[in-house]
């Protein structure tokens, strides 16, 4: 996920280019009384990334212990 401002048009078609698309949590324009429409300077792009079967998220070997007594708890490294 990443925010790229609108005017910025060469990023824009960049990012397209490698996948990424409008997310669904980008804001959208402002309709104002009067009717007018307020566009937003900047957009929220994301992309779907697929995950192999090698890889191990959150495994046992990814992890180690942190903290002291009862405030210990797993961390990736």
């Amino acid at each position: 996920m990443l925010t790229c401002f609108t005017a910025n048009e060469a990023a824009l078609k960049f990012y397209k280019k490698l996948g990424y698309e409008k997310d669904e949590y980008s804001p959208e324009p402002k309709r104002l009384k009067g009717g007018k429409v307020l566009e937003n300077d900047y957009v929220i792009l994301s992309k779907r990334v697929e995950r192999t079967g090698d890889e191990r998220v959150g495994d046992e070997e990814d992890s180690k212990e942190v903290g002291v007594g009862k405030g210990k708890r797993k961390r990736r490294v």
